[in-house]
């Protein structure tokens, strides 16, 4: 069964090739046996002497232990020779970064776990209309349809653990797929938090230590005020029969009801927002703030300087900008809600009343409030009074006369000292007579 030539340059036949390979030792590599045969042959048809490329083959690697012993099973994987399958592949599987397409093997329990996403994928991609499009269609029906029959039982078990929401330790591969967001607990704020899965590992254990998963993945951070990519590594130990996957130390997030996830996802990005604001803005906030301990003070956040001082820690690594690339003064600034999504719920800082360098829960903290009446006390000349007002409102971007200055802190970032990061700070020398208010100002 071959497919219309689209112009690719191999003459691809539909059909998935079954190849036998033992190991020589002589040889020192796998050798091929005399066993090849056609998955789904078409009735009546022969094969040819110039068998034609299959457009994906089923190898399976045999090895013993020693030269008189049979032969067991070593290995299984599937070879793709189908560019239009490696396209489809390729948007399906984005979030699996540690794939070379250009490498023809991929694992069973790979494709496996994407069916789901594989089949969407295709019921979308039927109403296009061209050729590429119904060649893609058609190549991943036919390879979803070979593993339900291939490994009818194996997928049978896992839709059956899906129905239930529950999972087994060494099945967990198959419901944490890359790429797709993950809803964890963060311990310093006792939150949940939201991150997205990179790449997943099963660690093998110790005598000392049981076996885990370790699931490496990503949020938004803030370095000064670029936004961009930091990691995360959370680990599932080991547990014994099926549990749910809700009670995981992270778990997809589409796991939760409709309803809960659109609440959940209003909710951190919110706080993103939030997080995002003060960052960018004034940092000079009242906080009832959890750390190890509670405290009320003003605090300033500066990750920079926390990372000098502080004992404890220090705030995680931007590996790139929102973009995935180097971060640079010019990368991109502007979040959209799905980066708000994935923000973390600590700022770092120096709290004025402890005298400490401290973690913050960003929903703890609130803005200064200003008291008016201490500024209206204020001994100073009407005009001079009006000068430090707009200064000070212009500088923070706390006047809101305009669209643009309506957010906390869009005009102070608009500008810098002369001598370039050297600081948005606003100093006024008040001088004259000694009085309670010029100290609290």
């Amino acid at each position: 069964m071959a497919l219309p030539d689209y112009g690719h340059p191999l003459n691809l036949a539909l059909d998935v090739k079954r190849i036998r390979l033992k190991w020589n030792d002589a040889a020192a590599r796998y050798l091929v046996t005399d066993e090849v045969e056609l998955a789904m042959p078409a009735d009546g048809e022969k094969k040819e002497e110039d068998e034609p490329t299959y457009a994906f083959s089923l190898v399976r690697q045999f090895m013993r232990m020693d030269e008189v012993g049979p032969f067991h099973l070593e290995n299984k994987y599937i070879e793709v020779e189908s560019p239009a399958f490696v396209a489809a592949a390729q948007e399906v599987m984005k979030g699996r970064r540690d794939i070379a397409w250009g490498r023809k093997p991929l694992q069973k329990d790979e494709l496996i776990a994407f069916m789901g996403a594989f089949t969407n994928y295709v019921d979308d991609l039927e109403k296009g209309e061209t050729a590429e499009e119904q060649e893609q269609v058609e190549h991943v029906r036919f390879l979803m349809s070979f593993l339900r029959t291939e490994y009818r039982e194996h997928i049978r078990d896992l839709e059956n653990l899906r129905s239930l929401q529950v999972t087994t330790f060494e099945l967990i591969w198959s419901i944490m797929l890359p790429g797709m967001i993950l809803l964890t607990w963060d311990a310093m704020t006792a939150t949940p938090r939201a991150v997205r899965l990179v790449s997943l590992e099963m660690t093998h254990g110790s005598s000392d230590k049981p076996r885990s998963w370790t699931l490496h993945c990503e949020f938004v951070t803030v370095n000064g005020d670029t936004p961009g990519i930091a990691e995360i590594t959370f680990s599932i130990p080991h547990f014994i029969g099926a549990k749910r996957i809700l009670e995981l130390a992270a778990y997809p997030f589409e796991q939760l009801s409709i309803p809960d996830q659109e609440a959940k996802k209003l909710t951190l990005i919110e706080r993103g927002k939030k997080c995002w604001r003060l960052k960018t803005g004034v940092t000079g906030t009242m906080t009832m703030s959890r750390t190890l301990w509670k405290t009320k003070s003003r605090i300033i956040l500066d990750d920079e300087m926390y990372n000098r001082y502080c004992r404890n820690g220090g705030v995680p690594n931007m590996i790139c900008d929102l973009d995935g690339e180097v971060p640079f003064p010019e990368s991109r600034k502007d979040l959209d809600d799905d980066e708000y999504f994935l923000m973390s719920p600590r700022l770092y800082g120096y709290t004025l009343a402890d005298r400490d360098w401290l973690m913050f829960h960003v929903d703890r903290i609130e803005d200064i409030q200003w008291s008016d009446t201490v500024f209206q006390g204020l001994d100073m000349d009407p005009e001079d009074k009006k000068l430090v007002k707009t200064l000070v409102e212009e500088h923070t971007g706390m006047a809101i006369d305009t669209e643009a200055n309506k957010k906390l802190g869009i005009t102070a970032r608009k500008f810098d000292d002369f001598v370039e990061s050297k600081g948005l700070g606003l100093i006024f020398n008040l001088h004259g007579a000694s009085m309670p208010i010029r100290s609290q100002m």
